[in-house]
């Protein structure tokens, strides 16, 4: 996962991810690994996550190592998205507006645009060149008769 749930609390407040994931109307406790709560907040992460790897899997080995700081803010800048997005109809123009700014990011990266300093696939990275195996005397024409 490229961010935790406290990369979450460092952009939205506790009370607002219970908010979000609290569909009992009981506290989620977010330290039981099995809690409905905890899930929804992972399962937002891992959907967020598999956006980016989607995006940069032509061009770098996925999962992605290390965590560039700024894969960190696209992941929570998504998953906070999708939090709110399963809540509510109507989700707030600023998150809204971090989401689409998070995905233009991510199609620059996609397409070269923006680079990360991260380990690149060798199989999708551009070629550095062309092999060949054709040499001048290989050559089917000549000036022979012309001259």
């Amino acid at each position: 996962m490229y961010c935790s749930l406290a990369d979450l609390q460092k952009r939205i407040s506790v009370q607002e991810i219970i908010r979000l994931v609290s569909d009992s109307g009981s506290e989620p406790d977010f330290e039981d690994t099995s809690d409905a709560g905890r899930l929804l907040v992972e399962a937002a992460i891992i959907s967020a996550g598999t956006e980016i790897d989607f995006a940069c899997a032509g061009r770098y080995t996925v999962p992605l190592s290390p965590i560039p700081a700024r894969i960190v803010d696209i992941c929570v800048d998504i998953s906070v998205y999708n939090l709110f997005k399963r809540r509510f109809r109507d989700i707030p123009e600023l998150i809204v507006k971090q989401y689409d700014d998070a995905k233009k990011e991510l199609n620059e990266i996609a397409k070269g645009n923006r680079i990360l300093n991260v380990n690149t696939s060798e199989e999708n990275s551009p070629g550095g060149g062309m092999a060949v195996n054709k040499t001048n005397a290989d050559k089917t024409y000549n000036l022979e008769g012309y001259l």
